[in-house]
């Protein structure tokens, strides 16, 4: 969950996507480029608009953790869109094992 945001995660990797494609999906224009670049620009803590700016992720990723365990992360550069429920964080020791990237929860 994200404070009251409850979904399936393959709904919230459409959100990931929809935020990395500025606005778009599928071809289609959900929300204007420019209300999606007001979300993504840096405070003056250096975070987005409810996002996080991960300084261990390429430039212009976001993310954002749920107090339930949930970890999400856009990575427009790459084109990839993350989503670890929390059930998942148990699997991250053996993931880092094998040498998971960094954004993978403690």
């Amino acid at each position: 969950g994200h404070a009251g945001l409850f979904s399936t995660a393959a709904d919230l990797r459409v959100l990931l996507d929809l935020l990395s494609n500025r606005g778009s999906y599928g071809g289609r224009q959900y929300i204007r480029s420019e209300v999606v670049d007001t979300f993504l620009t840096r405070d003056k803590y250096e975070n987005y608009l409810g996002w996080q700016a991960p300084t261990d992720l390429p430039a212009g990723s976001f993310s954002h953790t749920g107090f339930t365990g949930t970890y999400v992360a856009g990575i427009p550069q790459h084109r990839l869109s993350v989503v670890l429920p929390p059930y998942t964080c148990e699997l991250v020791p053996l993931l880092r094992s094998y040498g998971a990237p960094a954004f993978a929860p403690a």
